[in-house]
């Protein structure tokens, strides 16, 4: 006798849809043309006025780097904290030596550009607009380095790959048409590395602070790092004073290696996949206390 077929059959399993693309969003639109208005300002800021100052103005170094100094002062005014949480503090203490060591090393390297290499107006252009380029390639691997061999390597090795690069520039020597193109590829390079731990560490930080304080989060840990660059600045144009373009640059560079304290770090020990939930570690608590923190207000006893 035959058997009847199951009145419910188990529905074949379908692939989860895929997420909207961002570029369908018109404010992620706005966002997009505002931030590349907001770099464009910025890179002639932080970039031109430097080079104007030591090519046009003949400003030496310690000059140098007072201006630098002075243009990014501000951010001294500015102090918050992040502590609600160990990952974030790791993050944010990366920041902050990035952040010194790149200034003292950009003050050296815009001075060294111009009275070092001497090569062309348009060369020193062509060489420090690469960074943009390598950016938009360093963002596109981000996308699945971090499921292929985890979060925490993808934070860290990235980050030394792009100091190290770094530490060819003082051994550049000769005329423009050789230190050009190797000026861009190193350029490209930390441009590449660069952006793929700030994408990195934009996802950890977003899978690790509860929503209502994200914003508090980034404007923290972002001035927190920004408010040593003055200070970087400083550094930069006084070591080049004292021992000299190339001797500054292998020093500069050598200290922007820093990032390989987070090796010792949480965010290394990160797999394959993030936390599903914005909270802290500590639950409830933690999530009070980081919302404390973000508003500048000490912990306070908890009545039950």
């Amino acid at each position: 006798m035959a058997t009847e077929p199951p009145t419910n059959p188990t529905p074949p399993l379908l692939a989860p849809p895929a997420p909207p693309s961002p570029w369908r969003d018109a404010d992620f639109r706005r966002l997009w043309v505002g931030q590349i208005a907001s770099r464009f300002g910025a890179q002639a800021g932080q970039v031109v006025l430097p080079l104007v100052a030591v090519v046009s103005l003949d400003a030496e170094a310690g000059q140098l780097g007072a201006l630098r100094a002075v243009e990014q002062a501000p951010l001294l005014l500015v102090s918050l904290f992040v502590g609600g949480n160990s990952s974030l503090r790791a993050v944010g203490l990366a920041s902050a030596l990035c952040q010194f060591s790149f200034a003292a090393l950009m003050t050296v390297y815009l001075f060294h550009l111009p009275r070092g290499l001497r090569p062309p107006g348009t060369a020193v252009g062509l060489a420090l607009a690469a960074t943009g380029p390598g950016a938009v390639v360093g963002s596109l691997p981000a996308v699945w380095l971090p499921g292929r061999f985890r979060f925490g390597p993808v934070l860290v090795a990235p980050a030394v790959l792009a100091d190290a690069v770094m530490l060819c520039v003082p051994a550049l020597r000769g005329s423009p048409a050789v230190t050009l193109p190797a000026l861009m590829g190193i350029n490209f390079l930390f441009g590449t590395f660069s952006q793929l731990v700030n994408v990195t560490t934009t996802a950890v930080r977003q899978a690790v602070t509860p929503l209502r304080v994200q914003g508090r989060v980034v404007a923290t840990i972002n001035f927190a790092g920004l408010r040593l660059t003055p200070l970087g600045s400083l550094l930069g144009g006084l070591l080049t004073v004292q021992w000299g373009l190339r001797t500054s640059l292998l020093l500069t560079a050598a200290v922007a290696l820093s990032p390989l304290f987070m090796a010792l770090s949480p965010p290394t020990r990160l797999g394959t996949s993030l936390p599903d939930e914005h909270r802290p570690t500590g639950g409830r608590r933690g999530v009070d206390r980081m919302d404390r923190a973000a508003r500048g207000r000490p912990d306070q006893a908890e009545h039950t």
